[in-house]
């Protein structure tokens, strides 16, 4: 039996980008997370954001530095510099699944403001040549249901891409 694989950081990289921002305790952190636009999208349990920053921790890309005394020994949370590369390259890196603009592209947006406005432009483009991609086109030999589901699925690519097209548009 092989050891299982570790999944990919994906929506542990919006954690990094609330850091980049300032350091901040883990409750501080939740509740900014919950307070801000993106909190509207992006709905986690102070238990999975434990274990998040834990992950986070373990891969070297937050510091949990030393008790911070005045804060009744919590731990104050702090981006390294690999934790800072793997945020800005997170936030340019277009999105492998359609399932995944729903979540993770949005928070890239929200982040991506904080940046130039051609890395966001250019996010966007990426975004289309991908999208793109995701077409998968009719099979005869497939079963009727088989064909409802994949223009379906489809239907929900071409309104990505016109999606995509009117905010590249907007830029």
């Amino acid at each position: 039996m092989s050891p299982r694989q570790k999944e990919p950081l994906t929506y542990e990289h919006a954690l990094l980008g609330f850091l980049a921002k300032t350091p901040m305790h883990a409750y501080a952190l939740h509740h900014t997370i919950m307070q801000s636009p993106l909190g509207t999208v992006w709905r986690v349990k102070q238990s999975a954001l434990y274990a998040m920053l834990t992950r986070l921790a373990s891969e070297g890309l937050i510091d949990a530095g030393a008790e911070d005394v005045t804060a009744r020994g919590k731990r104050l949370l702090s981006l390294t510099s690999a934790g800072r590369t793997a945020f800005a390259t997170w936030c340019v890196t277009p999105v492998p699944q359609p399932r995944d603009m729903r979540m993770e592209f949005l928070a890239k947006l929200f982040f991506l403001e904080q940046f130039p406005a051609p890395m966001r432009q250019q996010l966007i483009q990426m975004q289309q040549q991908r999208a793109q991609q995701w077409q998968e086109p009719l099979d005869p030999h497939m079963s009727a249901y088989a064909q409802t589901v994949r223009q379906f699925r489809n239907g929900q690519i071409t309104a990505i891409q016109t999606w995509l097209t009117t905010l590249d548009a907007e830029m």
